[in-house]
């Protein structure tokens, strides 16, 4: 992967041709031979201009090669295995959007020195999703076998007369690395089998042993990084002792799957035995895939691998070609996605918090498009913009969140937030151009807290867009023709609503208060009604109030629109006993008519207008 990166920074920038032989002297990054998996596709090109294009490739390649070299030098992984996969992707992608030819499968050359062929190639496995491919797959297929896909490092061990005599990276499948000088410390690995054949090639990986690891629960813990970069390392290290294997691969030997899994734990090898298991059925494949991710384990692991029992000879296998195993992987626990867009949402007191808008991923079954970020604060921290890679992930709850800024785009552009000094407690009481969003907030605050079913965002919107209300109390004069004149608003609808609109009317004045936004709304008693001269006596309060909170209260009762809502709700005779008992129960019989069923079609309709008002919002 480093001699490509290394041949695009050349053919970009003008580096020497020299410099790209440097890559004949370092392995890449996690792996020495990685599959994207995708060519690319035009209709998924990034709305930028081919300068913008190539330019924003350059710096991505650049970014990439950096990783490269810290994880040659250092052993640091900086980036997971999987998000690094699917950023080659993207440059994959972007090279298919400037008609440029991009290879499958990017090839890396192993180091020279040391370079060493396989007896047996590797090679590799093809991936399935779901029960479904895997129930196509075992048609047809006798003696099938399941092992934990152990998340590690590829190798080969060769024995000859009994003495390990080769231990070898995989590399590019066909030929890798010596590894022989770091044999002595892995302990896990025998030094001398007893009973051996005369020539013994064996394929397994090369893991970072743990205790009760629990894959749905820690993930890999850059487990496969850790064993990488330990046996990258000129010099040999304590902790290599550390390292397990697990043999997956025994070219050329017994066919019968119990038989070879007898030998092989019979020579020093007995991880695999433990971990093997005869499957009837794609549920039986299910079941055990399931298991071992939540199950503890001595190793990290990505998924299950299916091998029928009967395999070609050794000297049939070829990298990148494997008919008779497949691999299963788990959900990622994070995925690489890219932001579209940074929308600023204004509450109902004023508050701005951010959304990113991402190209939709999937996440444990779960369709995720937006993130919410928080403060203003919090994303100028972040640092995030349209077109930049981030992960995210699934927090408590299964809400989706930020996980990391992976990469960012070289060209920034110039996203100014609202003025966080225009927005605050007393603002937004009336609708104007820059004041929808904080005003429709208020709308649909006042709605839940007066009990409005289906009168949702999506309504008061609708509502506020067309004209009918541009102040807070401005509903309560409208009648069924005025709401029959908005779309999506038909004359059932509008009867719904007025209905809503009329049992309103009859919530306690303690409701009110909340509705419009009074502070310390709970602390005042029904006796005081819309009285304001009294509103801040101890006698009117359930519990004194502190100098603070009365400065508070008397700020929004002296503001000129607070004092309009008022006087408008006082006409209504909002808060009033309104006539007899017999006249407020025939009311309220009339407003309690809507049926249960009617009401869920308000919701249902409500829903609709939501869909509508996000569109417009996004558009």
């Amino acid at each position: 992967m480093l001699n490509f990166l290394i041949m695009i920074l050349a053919l970009l920038f003008g580096i020497p041709v020299a410099l790209a032989g440097m890559a004949e002297q370092a392995p890449a990054k996690f792996t020495e031979s990685v599959e994207t998996g995708s060519t690319g596709n035009m209709e998924d090109c990034p709305v930028w201009s081919q300068e913008k294009i190539q330019r924003e490739m350059q710096h991505l390649t650049r970014q990439m090669a950096e990783w490269d070299q810290l994880y040659r030098q250092q052993g640091i992984s900086e980036i997971d295995d999987e998000i690094y996969d699917q950023l080659l992707e993207t440059l994959t992608l972007w090279r298919t959007c400037l008609y440029q030819t991009s290879a499958s499968t990017f090839s890396v050359a192993v180091p020279r020195e040391g370079k060493q062929p396989h007896p047996v190639q590797h090679t590799g496995l093809n991936k399935l999703k779901g029960v479904k491919e895997i129930h196509q797959w075992l048609q047809g297929r006798s003696a099938v076998w399941l092992q934990p896909k152990v998340d590690g490092v590829a190798v080969t061990l060769v024995y000859e007369k009994g003495r390990l005599a080769g231990l070898i990276s995989r590399g590019n499948g066909s030929e890798g690395t010596n590894w022989m000088d770091k044999s002595s410390f892995i302990t896990d690995i025998p030094k001398q089998i007893k009973n051996a054949p005369e020539r013994l090639v064996l394929q397994g990986e090369l893991f970072w042993q743990q205790d009760n690891h629990r894959q749905s629960v820690a993930g890999s813990q850059g487990a496969r990084s850790k064993v990488a970069g330990l046996m990258m390392r000129k010099s040999s290290a304590p902790e290599l002792g550390q390292i397990g294997i697990f043999i997956w691969g025994w070219p050329d030997e017994p066919n019968e799957m119990a038989v070879k899994l007898e030998r092989l734990a019979s020579m020093g090898f007995p991880t695999v035995q433990q971990y093997s298991h005869r499957i009837l059925s794609a549920e039986d494949a299910e079941k055990r895939w399931r298991s071992y991710f939540i199950q503890p384990l001595p190793f990290a692991t990505d998924g299950v691998v299916l091998r029928q029992e009967t395999e070609p000879t050794g000297r049939q296998w070829r990298a990148g070609s494997n008919s008779w195993a497949i691999a299963w992987k788990y959900p990622l626990q994070q995925q690489l996605t890219t932001v579209r867009d940074v929308h600023f949402k204004i509450g109902r007191t004023g508050r701005i918090s951010v959304l990113l808008e991402l190209e939709k991923v999937k996440l444990d079954d779960r369709q995720v498009k937006r993130v919410n970020l928080g403060s203003v604060r919090r994303w100028k921290q972040w640092n995030v913009y349209p077109g930049d890679k981030v992960t995210v992930a699934l927090a408590g709850h299964g809400v989706p969140k930020l996980d990391k800024v992976v990469w960012r785009i070289a060209e920034r552009p110039d996203i100014q937030p609202p003025n966080a000094q225009d927005f605050h407690l007393l603002s937004c009481l009336v609708s104007h151009d820059s004041c929808q969003q904080q005003f429709i907030a208020r709308l649909t605050w006042l709605g839940e807290n007066l009990k409005m079913k289906g009168v949702g965002q999506g309504t008061w919107a609708a509502l506020v867009k067309y004209g009918l209300v541009t102040h807070l109390t401005d509903w309560l004069a409208l009648d069924i023709a005025q709401l029959t004149e908005v779309p999506n608003i038909g004359t059932k609808r509008a009867k719904l609503i007025l209905a809503q609109f009329q049992q309103a009317r009859l919530q306690p004045l303690s409701s009110w208060r909340e509705a419009i936004g009074l502070p310390y709304a709970n602390r005042f008693t029904d006796e005081m009604g819309w009285q304001w001269d009294l509103q801040l006596s101890e006698t009117g309060m359930k519990n004194p109030l502190t100098a603070k909170q009365t400065a508070k209260i008397a700020a929004f009762l002296q503001h000129p629109e607070i004092k309009a809502l008022v006087h408008v709700l006082t006409v209504h005779r909002i808060g009033e006993k309104q006539g007899s008992e017999e006249n407020k129960v025939g009311e309220k019989e009339e407003v309690e008519s809507v049926s249960y069923s009617e009401a869920r079609e308000q919701e249902h309709a409500s829903d609709a207008l939501n869909n509508v008002s996000d569109q417009n919002r996004h558009n």
